[in-house]
């Protein structure tokens, strides 16, 4: 399979995308399957680079990071060998070469493990005032066999929100659909802060799928905006 190949099978769960796919290209492809990747939270980053280099995200709670989700890694060893492994097969390249950052050879193929996918993730920001409180609130979310993703901001040492995400294929009523794609959208942590500085108890928003998983895409978790502020001061 070259760098521009990849299947879905619906049936066993699982896609076998390129290692140069990035998670943008992958994700639509698997959801029009009805079946969602899992592990992975910036678009432009790749499925061999988030199992080189340790990627995880808000499912990854449940799941671990991206590596923990990959049934085999297809590999090009120092000495041109392409090899194949697995628990069962190599386990000790498979498990050693996540997070090497290709320092054991270069991935090219690998098989992701995939569940089924819905058009929405349900997101609710829950207001926490210190650590104390936010590693509170993150324990109890965790235990919510409900929730399919956990996320924490702190934006200081006295505010914060954790951030719960459910899927779902239909709004619930009077919940309003939020998107963070479009140039006029705002960033996700941005649209966060701004919600918990205005409501002291929870607030919900419907997020569509795709959006939510590439929430953080539009300031690169924050770094841009810095960024950004320090051009215009200049």
């Amino acid at each position: 399979m070259d760098s521009h190949s990849r299947a879905v099978d619906s049936i066993s769960a699982h896609s076998t995308p390129a290692a140069f796919h990035t998670s943008l290209r992958s994700i639509p492809n698997a959801e029009s399957q009805r079946l969602s990747l899992t592990g992975d939270g910036i678009s432009w980053d790749t499925v061999g680079g988030g199992y080189a280099g340790t990627s995880g995200e808000s499912s990854s709670y449940k799941h671990g990071f991206l590596n923990r989700t990959l049934n085999s890694v297809e590999t090009v060893l120092a000495n041109g060998n392409i090899v194949t492994c697995s628990e069962k097969e190599k386990s000790d390249l498979f498990y050693g070469a996540a997070g090497a950052c290709r320092a054991l050879g270069v991935t090219t193929l690998v098989e992701l493990q995939l569940i089924e996918a819905k058009k929405f993730v349900e997101t609710t920001y829950h207001p926490v005032s210190s650590m104390g409180e936010a590693i509170e609130k993150i324990n109890e979310a965790t235990a919510d066999a409900d929730l399919d993703y956990v996320d924490g901001i702190l934006y200081s040492k006295s505010q914060g929100a954790i951030v719960m995400g459910r899927l779902t294929d239909s709004p619930g009523d009077n919940i309003p659909i939020q998107r963070f794609s479009d140039p006029k959208d705002p960033w996700f942590y941005l649209q966060v802060k701004d919600i918990i500085a205005k409501r002291a108890g929870s607030t919900t928003e419907t997020i569509p799928l795709a959006e939510y998983l590439f929430r953080y895409d539009r300031g690169g978790f924050a770094l841009f905006h810095c960024g950004s502020i320090c051009r215009l001061h200049r």
